[in-house]
Formats: C-alpha cells, structure tokens, sequence
C-alpha cells in the first residue's frame, strides 16, 4: 500500500479544534525513542484527557502489551532505534491485538511522499503535529473500531 492511501497531515496544518478528546479512561501506548518527543506526545496526550503508557523500544512495547495491559491506541514512531521498527510493530500489534487502534508518526518528510510505501494503512501524523490533528486520528481510529 502506498501513502496515497494514507492518511496523512503535514506539519503546520490544522484540523479543527479538538473536540472529542479523552475521557481519561482511553489508553494509549506510546513509542518513541527520543526522550524529550516522548515526554511532550506525553504531556499533551495527558492534557486531552487520556491515560497513557510511554515506551522507547519496540521491545518494550511488547513486554507491556504481552503482560496484560490493555489499550485502546497505539501510537508509534516509524523509525525506533533497534531491530524492529514502528512500522513493524505496528504490524504485529494488529495481528496479535486487532481491536488496537495504531497510528504511526515520523519527523522524516519523506515518508509522507506518494510514491514511499511507508505506513501499510496506518494513520501517518508528521511531527511536529498540532494537538487537534492528534485527536482527528484517535477520533478516527476509534470510529473504525466501533
């Protein structure tokens, strides 16, 4: 699949203000391998009301998913440091747990480009992102979920 089929929001655009942010009952699992991008997807997921789990490895991510944790969204970087990449967690966590909502995210331009087989699918958010573009793709993945 290519990232025509994607979607995708480049920096600087700004979707509407957020309107259905969490409750504080929606859980998120966040993967990113640089500390301060993941402290501040943190935060401001904290701030639109949902309960959220922060991991800088793929690895990670699994330890905390296999352990039992529930989560309603994942959301991932692309490029993670290691074997695995956000792209190849993404795919395992939707053949293990299904009813996860994924979105990936990059700082790389280029995978936003129509012609990169980038995201299989996944809502691709370029970073930086603003916080209602945020809450556009949780809000649509939990629309597909129902």
């Amino acid at each position: 699949m290519n990232c025509d089929q994607v979607h995708k929001l480049q920096p600087g655009h700004r979707a509407s203000t957020p309107e259905h942010a969490g409750d504080g009952s929606s859980r998120i699992l966040v993967v990113e391998d640089d500390d301060l991008v993941l402290a501040a997807v943190t935060r401001r997921l904290v701030r639109l009301g949902y309960s959220v789990v922060g991991v800088s490895s793929a690895k990670d991510a699994m330890a905390v998913l296999t352990a039992g944790n529930v989560f309603e969204y994942l959301l991932a970087d692309i490029m993670l440091t290691g074997r695995v990449t956000g792209m190849m967690l993404a795919e395992q966590v939707r053949s293990l747990w299904p009813a996860i909502g994924i979105a990936l995210m990059t700082g790389y331009q280029e995978f936003a480009l129509p012609d990169s087989d980038c995201s299989d699918g996944f809502p691709l958010l370029l970073k930086p992102f603003a916080s209602a573009d945020l809450v556009h793709v949780l809000d649509r993945l939990a629309t597909v979920a129902v």
